[in-house]
């Protein structure tokens, strides 16, 4: 079952978000059991979180809370990174549904060795004040 939350001023996450070409640089699919991903469109990333977005024939369903494994791979970059993440909020729209994701362990981004994949995650990472 969908519950629908949105991000109110309290939740909004601290850190700065990159949100323009992203797509041309990385890719992110949320991670099944069994190995299956679900490809998804990436609307907005920072080093603590992400906005992802499926059109509504191929949304995964996932619950307020759920932790769940999302992979970013950057466009020609080296092994994917994963990253546990849990929904924070979800928001329907007239032909997708956008989840918010907070990453649970930002130190995975620091382990990672792929420079490309650290920077993107890594760009204003100082919070907000």
């Amino acid at each position: 079952m969908m519950r629908q939350g949105r991000p109110g001023a309290a939740d909004q996450r601290r850190h700065y978000r990159v949100a323009s070409g992203l797509d041309a640089l990385l890719t992110v699919a949320l991670a099944l059991e069994g190995g299956r991903e679900v490809p998804a469109k990436l609307v907005d990333l920072s080093a603590s979180g992400a906005c992802l977005r499926w059109p509504l024939a191929t949304t995964p369903v996932l619950d307020l809370s759920d932790t769940v494994q999302l992979n970013f791979q950057a466009r020609g970059g080296k092994a994917p990174l994963k990253i546990q993440a849990t929904v924070r909020w979800m928001a329907a729209e007239a032909e997708s549904i956008r989840y918010g994701f907070e990453f649970q362990d930002a130190s995975d981004l620091a382990a990672t060795g792929d420079a490309t994949l650290w920077a993107l995650f890594n760009r204003r990472r100082t919070p907000r004040g």
